[in-house]
Parts: C-alpha cells; structure tokens; sequence
C-alpha cells in the first residue's frame, strides 16, 4: 500500500471539482446583479420542470437507442494465471482515450448498457490526467447514445459558470473557473481539457441532439460564485425592497452560528417571495436559484461543523442523494454522474455507516437503470493532497491478490471489463465475488486499501495501468 506518512487533511480538497474557497479571498459583492442579466434557468435542466429537493418516484426506463456491436476477439494463451486469463477473454482493449477517436474499441458497451438510463463513473484517484481523459472518452461515448445531462460532484453554481463557457466557447469564463479553484483537484490544466472536450462534442453534435448540460449535486462549496448567482437572480427578479432584505443575509461570511442562521434566513424569505419572483422570471429560474441557495445554506452548516473537528460525512451524502435523485426523476433520457468512487458505487464501502449517493440511486430507481462505471489505475504517479498542500507521489504495483493486480495481469495497459456479464464458477471469476482489497481507494488523500466485492460494488471497471499526474494551473 503507498502511503506518505501523514493524514490527510480533508480540508485541502474535499470534492472532485471545487472546495470551500478562503473567505478571505472572497471579492465584494454589494453590487452583484447591477448591469447583469441573470439567466439562471434559461435552456438548462431546470427548464425541464424540476423541483429541488423534491419527493422521488422512479421513472418509467426509456430505450437509450443503444445499438450492440461485438467486441474483437484476441489471443489470451500467454496470460499465466487464471484470473487473468478471465480478464483477457472478456474485456474490452482500449485503443487510446482521445474522446474525437472512433468508438469501435467501445463497441461492445452499447451491449452491457443495454437500456440503462443511469450511468455513475466513480474514480478512487482525482489526482490521475489519464482517469479525466477516461471520464471525458466514456461521457463522449454516452452522449453519442442519448446521455445528455452530465451532473458532477460539485456546487452548482460553478457548474452553471461552465455552462457558459459550452454554450458561449468563450475560454475566459472556463480558464477564471478553474483559476479560482487552484488549490484543489478542480485547478488543474486537465480540467480545462475536460470542459474544452464537452464543448467540442456539443458543438460538433449531429442536428436534433440536445447540447450537453452539466449540473451540479453537491454541496455549494465554492461559495463566492453561489452568492454571485443568487444576488443576481433575486436584484433580476425580486422588488429592491426583497434584493436589499436578502443582500446582508445571503453575503454573510465565515463558517459561524451566526451567518448559518442568516443563511437560514435568507432561505425563508426566498420560499416566502416564491410567487413573486416566478411570475417577475420564471419556474424554472426560480427553482434554479433556490437550489443554489440551499445548497449555500448547507455549505456553510457542513463547513461550520467541518470548523469544530466534525466530518458530518452522512449530512452531505443524503444531501446530494436528495439531489441526484431529484434530477434522475426529471431527466429520464439518461443522467450522467461523476465523482468520487466512495460516493458513486452501488454499495457503500467498510467504512462507511450510512447509504452513499449511488446507494441510494440504485435504491431509488432500482439496480436494472443503473450501471456503474469505477476507474482504475496501478502504478506511475499522481497528484496527492497531504495536510500541507499538494505534492506529486509515485505509485507502486498493487500487492498480489488486490483488484488491480487481477487487471494487470491480463496484461492490456488499458481495458474495460463489464462486471455484470459474469457468472460464479467461471473459471477464473472467483475474484469478482469475494471480498478482495482494491489498493486504489482514496488514493489522491495519500491513500488507504479497503475490501469491496466488486461485482457487488460496480458493473463495470475501466482500468489505466499506467498513470502520470494531473499538472496544478499555479
């Protein structure tokens, strides 16, 4: 197990894509919405009729129009062991991770996804340039076959900025985002290449597609964009007399009692002016400003108790369980999730004593919609948050026995294995349905192995034995 010697300090960098930013950096917001047009809600999900938060009933599944293709058959007469051996016969060999390149080597996932709506890639390492091409190949592939919302472990707030940047090309909102966010796994020049990629296959769509649209489930943990949003909608929207009740409350700054209670506050008189504010934007506005305003509220409540020595790990994840699945509800053609493998598995890992965001999905609107993607890598090395920042850490074999070590020794360098296809008893299959340790788990927090059985666990795994590190923008 790779390890570096100290804890890590989840305050560095708690998401994939943004944390908290230092209050101290936080710009002056007294004229937010002065001279700007507010479009919150305009050609996004909420358009679409969602209601944050809102109570879940599991959907009809609709055919994702997926076409199956077979897979090419390969010679596996050189792999020593059985397990891998099993690996070499079934998975699918991955030519590159250029997400322009032609899907042909993915051919055979249209078969394993058959007509699935539901869609989770969770990742063990943010850390890894070669996991955020994988994310961004699959995300391509899935929106060629009907997958048009992608939502990210992220505030929303941000992910509406980046929006922009899909509907607009205008690189200066894209590059500003990623800036502000240096620091954390979000400001990094892959992050860039990322969004750059969704706008490319946005623009390069063929016609009668819908664009992408990326949203946001987490918590509003970048907080300076969320005030900006939500200060715009409401001096947009609302009478003066509301924007200059709100202003203070919605500004307040620092993880105390006393702005959690403004925010508290703020919230009230928002659902309070509801009708108002409606009928001066629209429905869909509205929703939207009110679900970047309750996901502030809840920031400042986890990061306050995050303050005292509390990791209320359980809040945040019901928190963006009531989230995912609210937009799973109103998004029937197919929602994409990224994030965290800890938070996008079917099943909880040991250490965790409450139900996870894909626990509850898979709950929710049961296991035959979704299908759960968890990416892998081995050795190389990569980008670690440790308690005094940021450091690039080598990475050694996984241990015989471990999940990574049965990838590799099928002996492709990068392969994509559908877990649901397989069958106990199979020669070589054993693996999958024990509780085996996967060396991979938290790896950018400096790392800890956990026990998963992965066939329990994930539907499918795409695996990058060799990984470099994601390069920070400063």
């Amino acid at each position: 197990m790779r390890t570096i010697g100290a804890v890590v300090g989840l305050g560095v960098a708690l998401t994939l894509w943004s944390c908290a930013a230092p209050e101290s950096d936080t710009v002056a917001l007294a004229d937010v919405g002065a001279g700007e047009q507010s479009d919150v809600g305009t050609g996004s999900v909420f358009d679409a009729g969602l209601a944050p938060d809102a109570g879940l009933a599991p959907d009809a599944t609709p055919d994702a129009g997926l076409t199956p293709d077979a897979a090419t058959p390969k010679s596996c007469e050189s792999v020593s062991t059985p397990q891998g051996r099993y690996v070499c016969e079934h998975d699918l060999v991955l030519d590159t991770l250029d997400f322009s390149a032609p899907t042909d080597d993915l051919a055979s996932l249209a078969t394993y996804l058959g007509n699935r709506t539901i869609v989770m890639l969770g990742e063990g390492d943010h850390g890894a340039a070669e996991l955020i091409s994988g994310r961004l190949r699959l995300a391509g592939y899935l929106y060629q076959h009907g997958f048009t919302v992608l939502a990210s472990e992220s505030g929303h707030a941000s992910e509406r900025k980046l929006q922009k940047y899909l509907d607009s090309g205008d690189s200066t909102v894209l590059n500003q985002i990623v800036n502000n966010n240096s620091g954390t796994f979000f400001g990094v020049t892959q992050t860039i290449d990322f969004y750059r990629g969704l706008r490319k296959l946005t623009v390069d769509r063929p016609q009668g597609r819908p664009p992408f649209q990326v949203v946001g489930f987490d918590l509003e943990h970048d907080r300076p964009p969320a005030r900006d949003f939500v200060l715009a909608y409401v001096a947009a929207a609302a009478s003066e007399g509301l924007a200059t009740q709100m202003g203070p409350l919605v500004k307040c700054i620092g993880l105390t009692v006393a702005c959690e209670t403004k925010q508290g506050q703020a919230l009230e008189l928002f659902e309070g002016a509801a009708q108002q504010l409606v009928s001066s934007s629209s429905q869909a506005a509205y929703d939207e400003a009110l679900w970047v305003l309750k996901g502030l509220a809840a920031s400042v409540h986890f990061y306050r108790k995050f303050a005292e020595g509390q990791y209320d790990g359980e809040y945040r994840e019901a928190f963006m369980a009531a989230r995912a699945n609210a937009l799973i509800s109103s998004n029937p053609q197919g929602v994409i999730f990224q994030g965290h493998t800890g938070h996008l598995s079917k099943v909880r890992d040991e250490w965790t004593s409450y139900q996870t965001v894909g626990e509850s999905i898979t709950t929710t609107f049961g296991s035959d919609r979704v299908y759960c993607i968890v990416l892998l890598g081995n050795h190389g090395a990569h980008l670690v948050s440790t308690n005094s920042g940021f450091e690039v850490m080598d990475l050694d074999s996984a241990p015989s026995g471990y999940m990574e070590w049965f990838l590799e020794d099928a002996g492709d360098p990068m392969l994509f294995l559908d877990l649901g296809s397989a069958v106990e008893g199979a020669e070589g299959s054993d693996w999958l349905f024990q509780s085996i340790y996967a060396d991979w788990m938290w790896a950018g927090w400096a790392g800890y192995n956990e026990r998963f059985v992965p066939r329990d666990n994930w539907d499918a795994v795409l695996y990058i034995s060799q990984v470099t590190p994601t390069t920070p923008v400063h």
